[in-house]
């Protein structure tokens, strides 16, 4: 599950994550990469993260989503994910780089959002 939040006191539109993204400017992605191991007085390598596209349940023709001042939207993506077993940092993204500001006058996001990176153990 993946909110989006308005937090501030003007809505504005987002391009649609259910419906179809064009990849080269817009994309909905889980990011992720082996945990490393903590050791005292020791510091870890960065780590180099890898992607996988996050697909919604089923594509929408509607391009856009409203999202009014101080509104949340929650949507359902999944993945397919082969990992081995271990401790693995993971975050999710949405970007877009559409040309256009807005839409019929109201805002249009552009750039990207992140979420909370989050540890997930994956067992064998």
């Amino acid at each position: 599950m993946l909110s989006f939040v308005n937090r501030g006191d003007e809505g504005a539109w987002i391009h649609n994550p259910f419906a179809a993204m064009d990849g080269a400017q817009e994309h909905i992605r889980l990011w992720y990469a082996e945990k490393p191991v903590e050791e005292p007085g020791v510091t870890p390598l960065p780590v180099e993260p890898e992607w996988v596209a996050l697909e919604p349940p089923t594509l929408v023709q509607r391009p856009l989503l409203w999202i009014g001042p101080g509104e949340t939207e929650t949507r359902q993506f999944s993945a397919k994910l082969s990992l081995d077993p271990g401790r693995y940092l993971m975050r999710a993204s949405f970007s877009s780089y559409e040309v256009d500001e807005t839409v019929a006058g109201q805002n249009l996001l552009r750039g990207s959002a992140f979420s909370s990176e989050h540890t997930v153990e994956v067992r064998g």
